[in-house]
């Protein structure tokens, strides 16, 4: 396997190198218009394939710092959070840092562990904003959530075979059986 590995490393390193450059691209018509973007979709698959390629090349550090790149534009492309001008500088930043580990096959310089450590940081507070954002939305009654939950369990149990009761408390029949 280990050779296997070995033989494609060549392959790796030129198809990241040929994603990180169509990531720039596309960020940067992104940078050109902040309110409307068409290019979410594609950086999310671009981070996504550098994740999952940089963790079977044994990379992970741009594993790392893919996955976050990865969940920040997954957030975009649902419209859970807007771009912004600390996203794309940082993205940029992580793209540069990316370009130059995908060739590394050793361990990290000082310097790049210094980057590496200030992205991961950088990255991380941006997902934990986000998060808190996307927990927590302020226009649904969490009694409404709890009652989605059980819809949805409810739901679920039909089409898995283990609903045995209806979806409201102490209905006899299950939903099931009034199909």
């Amino acid at each position: 396997m280990d050779n296997i590995i070995e033989l494609l490393r060549p392959t790796y390193s030129e198809e990241g190198k040929r994603l990180v450059v169509q990531a720039r691209t596309l960020l940067s018509h992104s940078e050109k218009d902040l309110s409307v973007n068409t290019h979410y979709d594609e950086l999310f698959r671009i981070t996504h394939t550098l994740k999952g390629n940089s963790a079977m090349f044994e990379q992970p550090e741009v594993a790392s710092i893919s996955k976050r790149l990865e969940f920040i534009f997954d957030s975009l492309r649902k419209g859970i959070i807007n771009l912004s001008a600390e996203i794309i500088e940082v993205t940029y930043l992580c793209l540069s840092q990316i370009e130059v580990l995908i060739d590394s096959t050793g361990a990290l310089s000082s310097n790049q562990w210094k980057n590496q450590r200030f992205l991961i940081s950088k990255l991380d507070a941006i997902v934990e904003s986000k998060k808190k954002a996307i927990e927590i939305p302020l226009d649904i009654n969490p009694n409404r959530i709890k009652r989605l939950s059980s819809a949805f369990l409810s739901i679920q149990g039909f089409f898995t075979g283990t609903l045995t009761t209806g979806i409201r408390p102490g209905y006899k029949n299950s939903l099931a059986s009034r199909l």
